[in-house]
C-alpha cells in the first residue's frame, strides 16, 4: 500500500506516494493567471510519472483524484 503525501510550492501542487520510505510516483499540478486581463485561472497536471514496479495499481489514478 502506498502513502500519498502533498504539499504546496511555488510551482504548485505536489503529491508523492510513498511505499516503504521510497517514493515511487509523482504528480505536479499548476495554476496559470489566464486570459487578457489574466483574471481567470487555468489548472493543469504538468507531471506524472509512476516507477515502472509500481505501475498498474492505481497509484497514478490515485493521484488524480486525490
Amino acid at each position: 500500500m502506498c502513502d500519498v503525501r502533498a504539499s504546496y510550492g511555488a510551482c504548485g501542487y505536489r503529491t508523492q506516494a510513498m511505499s516503504g520510505g521510497e517514493c515511487v510516483g509523482t504528480i505536479v499540478c499548476k495554476l496559470d493567471a489566464h486570459g487578457r486581463e489574466r483574471t481567470t485561472h487555468r489548472g493543469y497536471i504538468a507531471m506524472l510519472a509512476v516507477r515502472k514496479d509500481f505501475r498498474k495499481k492505481g497509484i497514478g489514478e490515485a493521484h488524480e483524484t486525490k
